[in-house]
């Protein structure tokens, strides 16, 4: 019959197993975290390149001289393409949240600014405004073509123009 200092020594042994198993465990997961964390700074490293490269490319378009140029365009043309344009900007902010969020939970140190992202959709903007005036002044325009003298309102025009 096995004394009651075997039986303690073994649940003792058990114990100490049971623990050393955890704690070489929790470091096999810490040491897993700080590699894919490591991996994640990596990759959004090399995704700041490809962002800014996009901005740039997006601005060169934006800076485009056909938004710039009234005579013989193609209102609904432009209006598309500023559009299709608006679209990619769109996804390009979202790019540009997506690391700066990553950036900080990551604790990256300094934050890429993309100061060009704001700028590009600034400008985006102001071109987006002055097509879609220039397409419901012409479309006005029309209206008023094809109105009788007496039906058009001067005041309506003026507010308008």
């Amino acid at each position: 019959m096995p004394n009651r200092e075997d039986k303690s020594s073994k649940f003792i042994d058990e114990i100490y197993q049971l623990i050393n198993t955890l704690n070489t465990a929790i470091y096999d997961t810490k040491d897993a975290s700080d590699r894919r964390k490591e991996q994640m700074k990596s990759d959004i490293q090399k995704q700041i390149p490809k962002l800014n490269f996009a901005v740039q490319s997006l601005l060169e378009k934006v800076n485009n001289d056909k938004f710039l140029r009234i005579e013989g365009a193609n209102v609904s043309d432009i209006l598309c393409e500023l559009n299709t344009l608006e679209g990619d900007m769109g996804e390009v902010v979202v790019k540009k949240r997506n690391i700066h969020r990553y950036q900080k939970t990551l604790d990256m140190g300094m934050v890429e600014p993309f100061n060009n992202v704001d700028d590009a959709k600034v400008l985006l903007s102001y071109h987006v405004r002055l097509w879609t005036a220039i397409h419901e002044w012409n479309e006005n325009i029309q209206i008023w073509q094809v109105s009788p003298f007496e039906e058009i309102d001067v005041a309506e025009i003026l507010d308008k123009s």
